[in-house]
């Protein structure tokens, strides 16, 4: 594909037509690369909405030194920070992902004093 579009340029850059080749070409790539980035977002959107006992449940996370439990209908999860995927933080949120499509959500608001230095140290793992 990359050489097709290089040649398409090339053609486009000799010919003294309208350039139709190259500005099809970059629709295309922008079309692709919209499309790669957009269905996940959609997917995990339509997945959250079809999944109501996940998406309406309480649950609570007791953190340790090295791992955090997590309680959920009755069910304890418990995960080693040193097997998470990835920890991401937002202005509000911090996600406990252990891996690319599941985590848990643990509201700022809620935490308590000096949660932010404890959560950092594996952050910067």
């Amino acid at each position: 594909m990359l050489l097709f579009t290089i040649a398409m340029v090339l053609n486009d850059i000799t010919s003294e037509g309208f350039p139709i080749g190259s500005i099809m070409m970059f629709l295309l790539i922008i079309i692709i690369n919209w499309s790669l980035y957009k269905s996940p977002i959609q997917k995990a959107r339509k997945l959250y909405r079809q999944n109501k006992t996940i998406r309406d449940a309480d649950y609570i996370v007791k953190f340790y030194d090295n791992h955090y439990v997590v309680l959920c209908n009755e069910i304890e999860s418990s995960i080693p920070f040193d097997k998470l995927y990835r920890i991401i933080e937002t202005d509000t949120n911090y996600y406990l992902m252990p891996s690319k499509v599941s985590g848990t959500i643990i509201c700022k608001t809620d935490c308590p004093a000096g949660f932010d230095v404890y959560i950092h140290r594996f952050v910067n793992r």
